[in-house]
């Protein structure tokens, strides 16, 4: 069940898979990749069990025993790309995403913009990695953007890290380093609700107006936005829409045997506007 789940994003992941697998008479299992351990297509319980896998997260996942598992049943990504785009992936339209936030920006008159982000895997010299699709499509385009508005975002000042949303004590760390060399007004670029909170409470320590000083955009909208003081700019992705996608995708080859034509599918994100931006 979803509810078991203690992220609200996945959670909303399953239950729009959930909703399509059941109205097709399939059956749902939920299975933590921690336990894969980059072993997956040895695993013949899960795979004789299993018609077809959607995979939320690249924790544990191994490209190369992926590539075996994907010989065996379906597979969709979700939020992630395989090496050269070689499985179905269903993902936020992360550069329509970037010029929404930038516009969003650049008519605020904000002079730099900074990025709370976790870091994700590294890119290896010569083994292939599971690609993020933020990372490759939305931060990419968004310093574009940003450079082309007049707004500074270097790299070397942006502050993503290796940070676990919850970790309040690393995200304050992280934000007083930015703000003490960032240019007001400034704004942050946050992962989700719950680091954006965080931010705020260092506003408030620092006795920053926000948004006149600091402007707050959390990037991942989980319901708690709107119910923070001042209520937060989101950006709202419907993960329970890619949840229906990724099922469909997989249903669509599991019952007609069809390989979808279109494999990489991005779904528009909403950015909702609110008082700390």
């Amino acid at each position: 069940s979803p509810t078991q789940l203690t992220h609200p994003y996945t959670a909303a992941i399953v239950q729009g898979a959930l909703e399509v697998a059941h109205r097709h008479g399939y059956h749902v299992t939920l299975i933590p990749t921690e336990q894969w351990r980059g072993s997956l297509s040895r695993d013949q319980r899960i795979l004789t069990m299993t018609d077809g896998l959607i995979i939320t997260t690249r924790r544990s996942i191994v490209p190369d025993d992926l590539a075996k598992v994907s010989e065996q049943v379906p597979v969709v990504l979700v939020q992630f790309r395989f090496p050269d785009n070689a499985m179905p992936s269903v993902h936020a339209d992360y550069r329509l995403a970037a010029q929404r936030i930038a516009e969003h920006l650049r008519q605020r008159s904000v002079k730099e913009v900074g990025v709370l982000w976790a870091r994700g895997i590294s890119p290896h010299p010569t083994k292939p990695v599971l690609r993020s699709v933020f990372e490759e499509d939305f931060l990419p385009h968004f310093q574009k953007l940003l450079n082309e508005a007049g707004i500074l975002f270097d790299p070397t000042v942006d502050i993503r890290s290796v940070l676990v949303s919850t970790d309040v004590a690393a995200i304050r760390k992280e934000v007083r380093q930015w703000l003490k060399i960032a240019q007001r007004p400034a704004a942050l670029c946050v992962a989700d609700d719950f680091v954006a909170g965080a931010v705020l409470q260092v506003a408030a320590e620092k006795r920053l107006r926000v948004p006149d000083d600091l402007a707050v955009i959390s990037l991942n909208d989980l319901g708690i936005a709107e119910k923070l003081l001042p209520p937060v700019t989101a950006l709202h992705i419907a993960p329970d829409e890619l949840g229906r996608n990724a099922a469909k995708l997989l249903i669509e080859r599991l019952d007609n045997d069809i390989v979808p034509s279109e494999t990489d599918i991005a779904i528009p994100p909403r950015l909702i506007a609110r008082n700390s931006s």
